[in-house]
């Protein structure tokens, strides 16, 4: 059984289970995507050497007339054990240290196997151990690293910036071993890695973290995405105007993703799943012309239903003291319940819960920033729910519709006895003060090294100080509620955005004001035209 959920109090009786929020993995914020790929990497390793054969990594070293010794023993890639010993030249036999153990069993393996092997000699002279150097692998299939000490490599090495521990010769000899067998394994897991642009996909519109695993997963992806390798997923591309592009994972978030999810939430998810299969160019052109009505459909409708609950939702966010806010409406229906409960909840600062009826059953879709709030609302309100689970950010539930007036009389009784969510205004966190002189297309390196951004991990905010309006305009497709503005930085100019900021302009600011600006830079793109811009978050004289 795969999964990515909170898994149940009683787990089921299963062959295996495979969730990453179970015991044991070291990062739970998975999307189920990438479970499943990450499964099929290890079904295609499993068919490989490599699988379930220990390997026990050495390295040796003189340390003021002793010999420290280091073993890491690997199974799957994967530590299983290690140990440090400080041996004093023939005092202890092998068998009474921990080294003996880890190489039990497991084929030895060293770097620079001449050296390694006269310094084990020294340090036990009685002992038969046959070590076998991956030198000669190193040179065929990492040539950049071949002839090199394994001190040389960790000093250029940016792995060692990440461990919670400092730098040790064997970590960069492990590094170098995984480095290794991945490369060996190239032809093998080449199938899994063309799918990352899935997994991407996946993990954006699943609205995953941005950290740790993902981070690497969502980065690998976008660059097989920007290849346009998927004909159906490269004609979406062309559509969107995208194709050719530095696609971002903004973009996939805004622009891509929304429409493959239209499918489900309009009640036909087959057509984009056909998106991904289908290899005629007359059908991808017709299921693509089918996503993006079904994605106008989607947004008139949440438009729709956003007018008509507003009222409502302010009504409940004031009942709740703050605690929540819960619509219920029959203009809602099923397919946009987590759309309406991200709006709501991004609205209201609060916790968001919106139910829509669906034949003999009502579903809703909970979402909320705080930390347990979500496991605390399925608990107090389980006795109504036929089925109910989620993230820890992100949740669904179910009932028959008959229990649906029970629950909304138990909510309005006892929301009052969840924690109200946090108060007080919203701090700019700015990550880096920029210069004046320093405002220069070349800001963009730096917000690239730092890609993908999303949730978790979000865009680099930056601070100048002194820019003057050389220009401000009123813009909107409907309302004029936005600014379009010409920041003048001395050597150069800046054309920026400041979104819902019209009622602003000019009472609190005006052109020829010198003002102090927190902004994101970023690409804006225009038919085949792509200019730096900054999207600013505030301003001030």
């Amino acid at each position: 059984m795969v999964d990515h959920h909170n898994p149940p109090d009683e787990l089921p009786p299963a062959f295996a289970l495979v969730d990453p929020k179970l015991p044991g993995y070291p990062f739970r914020d998975l999307a189920g995507c990438a479970v499943a790929a990450k499964l099929e990497w290890a079904l295609r390793f499993s068919q490989g050497p490599f699988f379930g054969a220990p390997v026990c990594l050495l390295a040796a070293r003189p340390a003021n007339g002793a010999i420290a010794v280091d073993a890491v023993r690997l199974v799957n890639l994967v530590e299983t054990g290690r140990a440090m010993e400080l041996v004093v030249p023939g005092m202890v036999p092998l068998e009474r240290t921990r080294i003996a153990g880890l190489a039990s069993g497991a084929d030895v393996l060293v770097l620079d196997a001449p050296a390694q092997a006269k310094l084990l000699g020294r340090a036990f002279p009685e002992a038969s151990l046959e070590i076998e150097d991956i030198g000669p692998l190193v040179r065929q299939f990492l040539p950049a690293f071949a002839g090199r000490s394994l001190l040389a490599i960790q000093a250029e090495s940016s792995e060692a910036r990440y461990r919670d521990r400092p730098p040790a010769e064997i970590d960069t000899l492990a590094d170098l071993f995984r480095a290794l067998v991945l490369e060996r394994e190239r032809e093998r897991l080449a199938p899994a890695l063309r799918r990352m642009d899935l997994v991407t996909l996946g993990t954006l519109a699943d609205l995953m973290p941005l950290v740790d695993e993902n981070r690497i997963l969502v980065r690998q992806g976008l660059e097989v995405l920007r290849r346009g390798e998927r004909t159906g997923l490269r004609q979406l591309l062309m559509k969107k105007d995208l194709l050719g592009k530095r696609i971002s994972a903004t973009d996939v978030a805004w622009q891509v993703a929304p429409l493959l999810n239209s499918a489900g939430r309009m009640g036909e998810p087959g057509k984009a799943t056909r998106l991904f299969l289908a290899e005629a160019l007359a059908e991808i052109e017709g299921l693509v012309a089918d996503l993006l009505e079904m994605d106008s459909r989607r947004r008139t409708l949440g438009e729709g239903a956003w007018q008509a609950v507003l009222a409502q939702a302010r009504e409940s966010f004031t009942a709740s003291d703050g605690r929540c806010v819960l619509v219920h409406d029959e203009r809602i229906t099923r397919g946009i319940t987590g759309i309406m409960a991200s709006r709501l909840q991004n609205f209201f600062k609060a916790p968001a819960v919106v139910v829509a009826e669906t034949g003999d059953r009502a579903v809703g879709s909970i979402r909320a920033s705080a930390q347990g709030f979500i496991a605390g609302f399925f608990d107090r309100f389980a006795r109504h729910f036929t089925g109910s689970g989620g993230h820890d950010f992100a949740g669904g539930f179910s009932m028959s519709r008959d229990s649906l007036a029970g629950f909304l009389e138990d909510y309005a009784a006892r929301i009052g006895e969840m924690e109200p969510p946090g108060k007080g205004e919203e701090a700019l966190a700015i990550d880096a003060e920029v210069p004046l002189g320093y405002l220069t297309p070349d800001l963009v390196k730096v917000v690239d090294l730092f890609e993908p951004y999303g949730e978790g991990n979000p865009h680099l905010l930056f601070l100048t100080r002194g820019l003057r309006i050389a220009q401000c305009e009123l813009i909107g497709r409907k309302d004029l509620n936005h600014l379009k503005l010409l920041f003048d930085a001395g050597k150069s100019r800046w054309p920026a955005v400041y979104w819902n900021a019209a009622a602003r302009f000019p009472s609190e600011f005006a052109i020829g004001d010198q003002v102090d600006v927190v902004y994101r830079l970023e690409r804006n793109t225009w038919g085949s035209a792509e200019n730096l811009r900054l999207n600013v978050v505030d301003l001030a004289k």
